[in-house]
């Protein structure tokens, strides 16, 4: 695909992502992604109460210990689907990685505390069914936008995995893409619905569950996001530092908060530096350990 078609594409991405017309955008850009070296496994369902179901994306060649990727999509905690997100499973498979997108249910269909028990009832079934996935490998969650606030609040919040009997020491590391990590407080009225309160908003924030136990990441963020601002980002890469965990910030220059998403698997030069993080850091992170720390120096920053 040409940057230049990529630019006009991603130009009109967010009007159309707040339209009737998403589910024919994302098939336009499905559509000019190649599936070459991956195997889609379609429809498996991972919560038979509630009916959802995921997607597999496997590498061309499965190795026994290949990294798995749960990835979580945005949507403002109200929309999306991971058909959707083809492009992001066939660019992580190209990269050896044994990728997952589930579904999961929406506010206002079901509470926060449901949807986060969604999330993480995916990553249950993904333990348990590694042989059928190939892999022994590390796991690592990773998401957009309020996909990467879920993922981010499985890797810091423990409570969510031991409810559905998973042990949190099984993320080997986050992989973030414009997440809001720290958005307190919150000024538009359709986000605050759906933490509730003001009790519920702060204990949704996982910049507020950093540990030494969390999970090290590596967070992209587009440095003209005007969504969910890189402040975001960047504070969560700096208490993950100071809890001595490591952490990787990367502000990528001149990209939104809708088509930092998009560069995944483009086939651009800037695709080409995410990819090349993304395999660096899942290497690092891929040596079973004691705890979560990996090779990198804390608190590694970097603008693109």
């Amino acid at each position: 695909m040409s940057r230049r078609w990529l630019r006009g594409l991603c130009a009109a991405a967010t009007a159309i992502l707040l339209s009737a017309c998403q589910a024919s955008f994302f098939a336009t850009v499905n559509g000019v992604r190649s599936d070459s070296g991956s195997e889609r496994v379609a429809g498996q369902v991972f919560d038979r109460d509630s009916g959802l179901r995921l997607d597999v994306y496997q590498p061309e060649q499965t190795s026994a210990d290949a990294p798995i990727v749960v990835f979580y999509y945005g949507g403002s905690w109200r929309s999306g689907k991971r058909g959707w997100y083809r492009f992001v499973g066939r660019a992580l498979a190209a990269q050896g990685i044994v990728t997952v997108i589930p579904d999961y249910r929406k506010f206002p269909d079901v509470s926060f505390a449901e949807l986060m028990t969604d999330a993480a009832n995916a990553l249950r079934w993904v333990q348990a069914n590694r042989e059928e996935l190939g892999s022994s490998g590390p796991l690592f969650v990773s998401g957009h936008s309020a996909g990467a606030h879920v993922a981010a609040l499985l890797a810091t919040d423990e409570r969510y995995l031991r409810r559905v009997r998973v042990q949190p020491e099984v993320i080997a590391g986050l992989i973030g893409f414009a997440g809001p990590y720290n958005f307190l407080p919150i000024v538009d009225p359709k986000v605050a619905e759906v933490f509730v309160d003001d009790a519920g908003a702060y204990d949704a924030q996982p910049i507020n569950h950093v540990d030494s136990m969390s999970a090290p990441a590596l967070l992209f963020h587009g440095a003209d996001d005007e969504t969910v601002r890189p402040f975001n980002s960047k504070t969560y890469a700096a208490a993950l530092s100071k809890a001595g965990v490591a952490a990787e910030y990367r502000q990528v220059a001149g990209l939104s908060h809708v088509r930092l998403i998009f560069e995944v698997g483009s086939g651009s030069a800037v695709d080409t530096d995410i990819s090349q993080r993304i395999a660096q850091f899942v290497a690092a992170n891929s040596k079973p350990t004691l705890g979560h720390a990996d090779s990198r120096s804390p608190g590694s920053t970097s603008d693109d």
